[in-house]
């Protein structure tokens, strides 16, 4: 049983490390590449289970609000306008202050 969780978890991180490197060779700055990317490729890699859970309850929050939005005769509910604004506000935080 351990060594299924250990393979599972390893597979994980060399898939999400070898992704994370190829999004990062794809994605770096022309002008001022970073230095070492393939480092925060690694343990952004071990990370990954973390990454998995916060994905799933970003999935959940949006499916409750959905339901909320479908539930109520109110287009914008209070919740789903501040989610909406949280949104926002994380998405260009540069533009916000």
């Amino acid at each position: 049983m351990l060594s299924t969780v250990l393979s599972c978890y390893l597979l994980g991180w060399v898939l999400t490390t070898i992704g994370l490197a190829l999004a990062v060779g794809k994605l770096n700055d022309r002008v001022a590449p970073q230095a070492h990317p393939l480092p925060l490729a690694v343990a952004a890699g071990a990370a990954w289970p973390l990454v998995l859970l916060g994905a799933a309850q970003f999935a959940i929050v949006v499916i409750v609000l959905n339901a909320i939005r479908r539930r109520t005769d109110v287009p914008r509910p209070a919740a789903t306008a501040e989610f909406d604004e949280l949104l926002a506000a994380t998405a260009y935080p540069c533009t916000s202050g």
